[in-house]
């Protein structure tokens, strides 16, 4: 009877993991489209969009070339009254062979017509790196530094105490990222988040960046167990899973426990003590770039500066 009940609760845990689990990415699927934003603002003559469309082959060629080398790569080509400016950007955890070849599908992509050769400006995302380019006439109005260009959020159904360990995750993505030299990518009890911010954009600034995008899936994905928020220099995605991001120590002790105990002894036992809130201080350095976000946890009505810790983080790395 007791082996008989053990098999149930062990079938219970792996239907339900079926449910929350994504499957593991493939190289190929860093390739898959995630978005696209194209801008046609003006009308090119004949001769004006041959000349442009041979500036954005060559700089199409020239960030395919060095793909293979780096993570991150701007350029120019052209001329003088048609330049075009871009640059690529994989994910930090990328290797150089799968950054290159999520690199290698951007002209295929914009040859189907998603961006159309007359866009003065183009920004394509996919699951690893992104392409962005623009005419050097072309003037983008009303820029925002931090500027939402794109979200995704999962479906709702959280756990009581979620938000507060997505919370903590964020606070720890947004240090880490400074740490990290622009990219983080961890786990936080039962939440996996990922941060990137532009190659070029360093220190406090990252952080301040990350900080609004942590803000906006706070704000825009209430309730969802998985989000991913884009602006125009910096990304970030979290994702929860109830019984532990797969892979580490956590998750597999919780398995293991479900098929002894079964599901809902484990389950009331992680809500019990899954929430510890850490109050982090330090020098306050970022403070000079306005980075006065603060969290606020209504089940432990615990509040810390998130400014605070970022700026330990920068000290450490200056």
């Amino acid at each position: 009877m007791d082996s008989t009940r053990k098999l149930f609760s062990l079938l219970s845990v792996s239907l339900l993991l079926g449910i929350y689990l994504p499957c593991v990415k493939t190289s190929s699927d860093y390739s898959n489209l995630v978005y696209k934003n194209c801008t046609s603002q003006q009308k090119f003559t004949g001769s004006s969009h041959e000349s442009h469309s041979q500036a954005l082959s060559f700089l199409l060629q020239e960030l395919l070339r060095q793909s293979s080398q780096s993570r991150f790569f701007k350029s120019t080509a052209g001329g003088d009254n048609n330049a075009v400016s871009g640059l690529f950007q994989c994910r930090g955890d990328l290797t150089n062979r799968d950054c290159y070849e999520c690199v290698n599908t951007l002209p295929e992509i914009l040859s189907k017509n998603l961006c159309t050769s007359k866009a003065v400006a183009a920004r394509i995302q996919l699951n690893g790196c992104y392409f962005h380019y623009e005419t050097d006439e072309f003037i983008e109005e009303g820029f925002n530094r931090h500027e939402l260009l794109h979200k995704i959020c999962g479906e709702k159904g959280a756990d009581i105490g979620f938000e507060e360990l997505r919370d903590e995750a964020f606070a720890a993505m947004e240090s880490g990222v400074i740490d990290g030299h622009g990219f983080y990518s961890g786990d936080y009890s039962s939440v996996h988040v990922l941060a990137q911010c532009e190659g070029d954009l360093g220190g406090c600034n990252c952080g301040e960046c990350v900080i609004s995008a942590a803000q906006i899936a706070q704000e825009e994905c209430i309730g969802s167990i998985s989000g991913q928020i884009y602006l125009d220099r910096c990304s970030i995605s979290y994702s929860y899973y109830p019984y532990g991001v797969p892979g580490n120590k956590y998750h597999d002790q919780v398995l293991f426990q479900a098929s002894v105990y079964g599901e809902k002894e484990v389950r009331t036992h992680e809500d019990s003590g899954a929430v510890q809130l850490r109050k982090r201080r330090g020098p306050k350095k970022c403070s000079s770039h306005g980075m006065k976000t603060r969290y606020k946890s209504a089940r432990a009505n615990v509040t810390w500066n998130l400014d605070e810790e970022i700026t330990s983080v920068v000290e450490r790395n200056t």
